[in-house]
């Protein structure tokens, strides 16, 4: 069994208990190609495992995207000044990243890690995000078939992770904190930043990648054991 310790994730977010921080504009900036990078949805780990890689710079760091995963209904919780009361959004997307330009910098993804959580409400006005769509429609009655009827346990598509991005004109509202993974080995080896603005995607974009089999279980709220969340915005 993994050892769970003191800063699991995901947490419950309220925006008056965390702490202003000072940033340039533009400090947290994933600008990728936008191009579809190859890869494959394993039905095992519930997880789109990229074959093709791009990274992004944060603080003279890069980083290198390696998984991207989905919640049907979000993990993190928010408080905030869009939502007083309290909001769990419909869906969350993570894209985890590891140190490095490639996978060669840390082949076995033991070292440090870096997730962008994304928010989601379904909103049929909202624009297509074409990478998700396909990937969308390549699982549509393949995640819930009879294990024994499987011919294979992934399938291979493209994403482009911009699709599972807020616009880049809300990249700059986010929150950081410290945390785990939200599935085994849970280790507490992430930095978490969550974006603040829930992002319009269609219903028919995300259907089957978050609620039609393929999402992952959302784990529950642990609480912050004296960790601080940082925020980029006033």
């Amino acid at each position: 069994m993994p050892i769970i310790g003191t800063q699991q994730s995901p947490i419950k977010i309220v925006k008056n208990k965390t702490w202003k921080i000072d940033v340039p504009e533009g400090y947290l900036y994933p600008n990728y190609s936008g191009n579809e990078l190859a890869g494959h949805f394993d039905l095992e780990s519930k997880n789109f495992v990229f074959e093709q890689f791009e990274h992004f710079v944060l603080d003279g760091q890069p980083w290198v995207v390696r998984k991207l995963h989905f919640h049907d209904l979000a993990e993190h919780r928010l408080v905030n000044d869009t939502y007083p009361a309290g909001h769990r959004a419909d869906y969350e997307a993570h894209l985890l990243h590891t140190m490095g330009t490639s996978p060669d910098d840390d082949p076995d993804g033991t070292g440090p890690k870096l997730v962008l959580g994304t928010l989601f409400h379904r909103d049929a006005g909202a624009e297509q995000r074409k990478s998700a769509e396909k990937l969308n429609a390549k699982l549509r009655g393949v995640v819930d078939a009879p294990r024994a009827k499987m011919e294979q346990r992934r399938i291979s598509a493209g994403v482009n992770p911009l699709d599972f991005l807020p616009k880049p004109e809300d990249w700059n509202f986010w929150y950081k904190y410290e945390g785990s993974l939200t599935t085994e080995p849970f280790s507490e080896d992430v930095s978490w930043y969550v974006f603040d603005r829930d992002t319009a995607v269609l219903e028919s974009d995300f259907d089957n990648l978050a609620g039609g089999g393929a999402e992952q279980h959302s784990r529950t709220v642990y609480a912050l054991d004296r960790r601080y969340i940082l925020r980029s915005f006033a």
